[in-house]
């Protein structure tokens, strides 16, 4: 999670590269979505906050209604769909961007999704042919 938001959208604005990200399920799992957001230490705060560059608590938690009144919650999601959720945000800067793949480990447990973006159509579906190809792979 060391690339900021304002690179990537440099680069789009720049429209002449294309990027393929690892976005870290991992790290978001581990430094963000497993603890409650009240015990978010302020520096990972930070960090999401250069990275996702915008709400992305809003993209993560969400108000649930107890006995007790209103209590922020995890919002329930798979590491895939935390990927669609980046890919979302990537669009508002890059035309065309692929489908996350996931990428897990031995014990199929998230580590990253894997996403391509940029302005040329032709580059996604080869990305897209690429991914195809390590899919079928299983």
């Amino acid at each position: 999670m060391q690339l900021e938001w304002n690179t990537l959208e440099e680069v789009a604005q720049a429209r002449t590269m294309e990027v393929f990200l690892n976005f870290s399920v991992m790290a978001i799992n581990r430094n963000v979505r497993l603890r409650r957001k009240e015990d978010i230490a302020p520096a990972v705060r930070e960090r999401m906050d250069r990275f996702w560059g915008t709400d992305w608590e809003a993209e993560l938690y969400e108000q649930e209604q107890t006995l007790f009144g209103p209590e922020t919650v995890r919002i329930k999601q798979s590491g895939r769909d935390l990927g669609q959720r980046f890919q979302n945000r990537l669009k508002e800067i890059f035309p065309h961007c692929t489908v996350p793949v996931l990428m897990t480990n031995s014990k199929r447990a998230p580590l990253y999704c894997l996403v391509f973006a940029g302005h040329n159509e032709t580059g996604v579906k080869i990305a897209d042919d690429i991914f195809g190809k390590f899919l079928k792979m299983g």
